[in-house]
Formats: C-alpha cells, sequence, structure tokens
C-alpha cells in the first residue's frame, strides 16, 4: 500500500516539475530570456516553425529588460536583502527568484545580502 502511494507522489510531483518548466519558459519568453528547454532543443514544432535563419543568436541579444532592471536596482542600493529587493524593487517574486544568481552577476555580500558585479 505504501508503495502505491508512493508511486502516485513521484507521479503528482513529475506532473507539477513539468507545469514549473511551462511557467518557467513562459516567463523567460516575457523577460526575453531562452529557456532551458529551448537550451536543451526541447521545443514544440511550431516553435520550430517560427524560427527563421536570421533571428539573432542568444548571445548577440541586449540583456533581458527585467534582468537589466534588477541589475541597476542592487547595483544602486546594495547591498541589499532579497526582502528589500522584493519589498522596493517592484519587480515580481518570480522574477527573482529566478534572476537573482550568480550566474547572472549576483554576488552575496554576507549574510542574506546581494549586490551586483560591475
Amino acid at each position: 500500500m505504501l508503495t502505491t502511494h508512493s508511486h502516485g507522489l513521484r507521479e503528482q510531483a513529475k506532473r507539477y516539475i513539468d507545469a514549473g518548466e511551462k511557467l518557467l519558459a513562459a516567463a523567460d519568453a516575457l523577460d526575453g530570456l531562452d529557456s532551458p528547454a529551448k537550451k536543451n532543443g526541447d521545443i514544440h514544432k511550431d516553435d520550430r516553425e517560427e524560427q527563421t535563419p536570421e533571428a539573432p543568436a542568444a548571445t548577440e541579444r541586449p540583456a533581458a529588460p527585467r534582468l537589466t532592471e534588477l541589475k541597476e536596482f542592487v547595483l544602486k542600493n546594495a547591498p541589499i536583502t532579497r526582502k528589500e529587493i522584493i519589498d522596493r524593487s517592484g519587480l515580481p517574486i518570480g522574477t527573482i527568484s529566478y534572476l537573482l544568481k550568480p550566474e547572472n552577476g549576483f554576488v552575496r555580500l554576507g549574510h542574506k545580502k546581494w549586490g551586483c558585479k560591475q
């Protein structure tokens, strides 16, 4: 009986993960970022048909507007906690959660404080 419940929980978790990936891809599209699914080549047929050879590569695009906005805000207000960023930046919490990472140029400055690489 526990195995049946365990299997059901795993199936439900997989559905949530799939839904989460779709939501992140949608948020990325709004922010102008490539989603992990697109980076891995896992795109829908309709998406492939819309791509053209003239489209610029992802590395040629300017930084996404929300990423730029977040970087400017953190640069002006650093050191700043994540809660302060959420409360004062005006950006959606999901966007902040997705973008506030070292690979996007943000750095931890002590306990719960964030800054931005110049």
